[in-house]
């Protein structure tokens, strides 16, 4: 027997024969339908996923919308802003009624500054001693006088210190020369050289005494003083002469031991 007799064999079995039972049909028709309605069902729930997603991002792009609030608030912010400008105004005309006030002081006090202020202003206050003045010293030659830039005038016809204090130069006609320098007045002796420093105002020792001082101070600035006179402290070759009016000083003068112009 072969192979094609034997298939035919097994499949005549009575028992392979399957008998398909009424409601079959029906059976497959009603399966089909529910398959259809669930893949609508699961279209549905799709289509409600994308509208939940759609949902979300517009959710998301709606954000900015927040953000605009703000802008939204700014213009309302501007009229804050705005008013703190109008409630600046009358502190800004405050502020310029004031410097208005103190200029007008100002002015006010200048004439009454300039008035004191001036002279000193005019004066440089020099050191007189122990040696000379600046760059000029006891005994320098009238060359060396010239030379130094301190002078300021030429020689002094009438010299305005004769007679006046018992220090003064004795006379212009003993060959003495006067020259105005600065605050005060240099004299030339008879021998060309720098003889004395007459000083007025703008003047001050190393050891602090100045028009004006006391004559008290003076007396104990320095120990050996006698009379007028005082040894100049580092320089035992001249003297410090000072004259005095109501007990202060008004003329310091430094001058040469040896000289016969200031006496």
């Amino acid at each position: 027997m072969d192979l094609e007799d034997e298939l035919h064999r097994l499949f005549k079995d009575d028992r392979l024969n399957m008998k398909v039972a009424p409601e079959a049909e029906t059976n497959v028709v009603d399966g089909a339908r529910r398959v259809r309605r669930r893949r609508m069902m699961a279209m549905s729930a799709a289509g409600v996923l994308s509208a939940v997603v759609l949902t979300g991002g517009a959710l998301i792009l709606a954000q900015p919308t927040p953000q605009s609030s703000p802008i939204a608030t700014r213009p309302s912010d501007l009229p804050i802003i705005s008013a703190s400008p109008d409630t600046l105004e009358p502190s800004v005309q405050t502020t310029t009624t004031q410097p208005e006030t103190s200029v007008t002081t100002s002015n006010t006090a200048k004439p009454g500054v300039e008035g004191p202020v001036a002279p000193p202003s005019s004066e440089k206050t020099v050191t007189l001693g122990p040696t000379g003045v600046g760059k000029i010293n006891l005994g320098a030659s009238t060359e060396e006088l010239k030379r130094s830039g301190q002078l300021q005038s030429p020689p002094v016809t009438q010299p305005t210190s004769p007679g006046r204090t018992p220090q003064t130069p004795k006379s212009p006609t003993n060959g003495c020369t006067p020259y105005e320098a600065g605050n005060g007045m240099i004299w030339i002796g008879k021998s060309g050289t720098v003889a004395a420093f007459v000083y007025r105002s703008g003047v001050t020792t190393p050891e602090g005494i100045t028009i004006g001082a006391p004559q008290d101070t003076v007396k104990t600035t320095y120990r050996d003083f006698t009379g007028s006179t005082v040894r100049v402290p580092g320089n035992a070759n001249a003297k410090f002469k000072f004259t005095f009016a109501a007990g202060k000083v008004i003329e310091i003068s430094l001058l040469a031991n040896q000289q016969d112009c200031v006496g």
